[in-house]
């Protein structure tokens, strides 16, 4: 089942901890890096959940949502978006878990990051300038900024560690095992990013074979290598292989310097996949059976119970890239492409979360299951996380998802119905029931008694002129 809002009630337990301590400095660059663009109901709600981070949780100590609704003045659903965009910026990562209490939550905060990688993050950073403007951008790109001065002539005469301090040998060869169990309880707590991508999924873009077409080149391969994510995030999302995607380095490479400008990298196939959608339909690998080089096919999909309709949809989205994918959708429906929504894309196939046809799947009920004009920031958010902790890996896994969502909702909205139509019935006063007849006896005393008040209330009215 799909998690949302409507899944929580205000009486859900929870318990804060944090993987590292929070600073003012982290604070600081919350409030002007991130809260621009998560607003400042995500922002309360993370300086709320860090003043009741506990440094020995427990389960049994937990605490109820309903406080946190009446603290930030919001309902459920404001709450589960905040919270939302709080894991989608890497804030927060949430945990659930039934048990004999009933139903609790594990809030763990992370912290904001540093502004050096915030800035270098391609994605956090046009999200931040879309949200402030150039202006506003400057000033704070100045704020964070480290102040330098060249140091040209000076010789540096710092001393090293061991010029100052001394340690005995045998404490390093045979370390205190105090020091070997706390070292232990901190490398445990560092922990790599989750990433649900398929591996076969990263490694359909040759690297190997991309860095020998750029040795012709004059760029520094080193700069290539350490731009790795962002150049498969793109072949991600477009679709692009190595010898074109050699090409746009080359493109966007200053001859003098030869240096790639990774901004006009990015605006170059921005530009040329926005002017030309190129439909990577699998027509060569299908065969005259219908089964392509994976063996799904419309036939083999039925008899596991997709319907005719399911079956092309998933086999669609096997066969386009994302933005091909949302670019045939926006136009099918006499739309286009926005900057927001591209940049939205980028940001879902950069995480690494889900592979090229999930993401299809999920732009189709958007714009066409639920109808929507346009990618919605924070409610691809909210679905990417609903999908990604329900662990959706496949196409027939985010169909599912989908249909049974729909099958709940249905329910639901025939349960309501029903349960209105009761109350409704039951609490019809007499006077509005359809074989309803007023009381002949009950009538004309009442007339009686109105008759009376009149005659009492003409006798005591003030004679006026």
């Amino acid at each position: 089942m799909i998690e949302t809002w409507e899944n929580m009630s205000p009486k859900d337990g929870y318990v804060v901890l944090m993987d590292e301590k929070v600073t003012n400095d982290d604070i600081e660059r919350l409030d002007y890096l991130y809260q621009p663009i998560m607003g400042v109901i995500a922002s309360g709600l993370f300086s709320l959940l860090k003043g009741e981070a506990n440094q020995n949780p427990q389960l049994s100590n937990r605490k109820m949502h309903n406080e946190l609704l009446s603290l930030l003045n919001i309902d459920l659903a404001a709450f589960y978006e905040a919270r939302s965009s709080l894991e989608a910026l890497g804030l927060l990562k949430s945990f659930e878990k039934d048990d004999v209490m009933g139903k609790v939550m594990v809030y763990q905060l992370r912290r904001p990051l540093e502004a050096a990688d915030f800035f270098t993050d391609d994605l956090l950073s046009v999200l931040l300038w879309e949200s402030i403007g150039d202006t506003r951008y400057k000033e704070i790109t100045a704020r964070f900024a480290l102040p330098t001065l060249k140091l040209d002539g000076f010789k540096e005469i710092s001393k090293s560690f061991l010029d100052v301090f001394q340690v005995s040998q045998v404490h390093l060869s045979n370390k205190p095992d105090i020091i070997s169990e706390s070292k232990k309880s901190f490398l445990t707590n560092k922990k790599a990013p989750q990433k649900l991508i398929e591996s076969d999924a990263i490694d359909s873009f040759d690297f190997k074979f991309f860095i020998e077409l750029l040795k012709k080149s004059f760029v520094s391969l080193d700069e290539i290598n350490n731009q790795r994510d962002l150049i498969v995030s793109e072949h991600l999302l477009y679709g692009i292989d190595e010898i074109e995607m050699a090409q746009f380095i080359g493109d966007a490479a200053d001859l003098s310097t030869n240096e790639v400008d990774y901004n006009a990298f990015k605006q170059k196939i921005a530009h040329k996949y926005n002017q030309q959608v190129k439909l990577k339909k699998q027509d060569d690998s299908m065969n005259d059976d219908g089964q392509n080089n994976g063996q799904k096919s419309v036939e083999t999909l039925k008899k596991v119970g997709f319907s005719e309709e399911d079956s092309q949809l998933i086999l669609a989205s096997d066969a386009y890239s994302p933005f091909d994918f949302l670019k045939s959708l926006k136009e099918s429906k006499g739309g286009y492409v926005t900057d927001s929504e591209s940049y939205l894309l980028q940001q879902l196939v950069q995480r690494q979360i889900f592979t090229n046809s999930v993401i299809n799947i999920l732009i189709h009920y958007i714009l066409i299951d639920r109808d929507l004009a346009t990618l919605n920031k924070s409610f691809v958010d909210t679905m990417a996380n609903d999908w990604s902790q329900q662990k959706v890996k496949t196409p027939e896994d985010a169909i599912n998802q989908v249909r049974h969502f729909n099958t709940k909702k249905t329910e639901t909205k025939v349960a309501n119905q029903r349960q209105r139509k009761i109350i409704k019935k039951e609490t019809l006063p007499d006077w509005a029931k359809d074989d309803y007849q007023a009381p002949e006896a009950d009538t004309e005393i009442d007339r009686a008694a109105l008759r009376r008040q009149l005659d009492e209330f003409n006798k005591t009215a003030p004679k006026g002129g």
